[in-house]
């Protein structure tokens, strides 16, 4: 579900400023008003999960891991027990989660933070795995699944 209106920006950085408005464009959310550093009375970032977290909330099965990478990039490994959906899809699908808290998972963070800002946009308690990704996952000795496509 896209946004009713403009949609304004609340940054902690004229950097990070910009890379939202990046990350909106991609996932199509085009009318962009402008955007404020660190507005008074307003968090400027979700609270993050780090891998050591992550690992305890996915065993006491208290999550759901939703990795928002490209469908290429999960082939190639993806978290054992996660769900997919490419970030920019997440504007127009945002339903069908549950009712656990959702944590994003991406390559390096910044997706991970765009889809999580929108799902929380939209009500659903989401936080972003920032420092790290699946390949970190897989790195620390976390259990990946690589998929093979029929045929390959």
């Amino acid at each position: 579900m896209l946004p009713d209106g403009p949609v304004t920006i609340h940054a902690a950085s004229d950097q990070q400023a910009d890379d939202a408005a990046r990350g909106l464009r991609a996932v199509g959310i085009f009318d962009l008003a402008g955007y404020v550093v660190d507005p008074p009375g307003m968090s400027s970032h979700l609270d993050p999960v780090d891998l050591d977290e992550l690992e305890r909330l996915m065993q006491a099965n208290e999550v759901v891991v939703l990795d928002v990478r490209e469908s290429d990039e999960r082939d190639e490994g993806y978290i054992a027990g996660s769900r997919h959906m490419p970030y920019r899809l997440l504007a127009a699908v945002s339903d069908g989660l549950g009712e656990l808290p959702v944590v994003t998972i991406c390559t390096t963070g910044a997706r991970a933070a765009i889809a999580a800002s929108l799902l929380a946009a939209h009500g659903i308690e989401a936080r972003p795995v920032l420092d790290g990704g699946v390949e970190d996952w897989e790195e620390r000795g976390g259990r990946t699944i690589e998929f093979r496509r029929c045929g390959s």
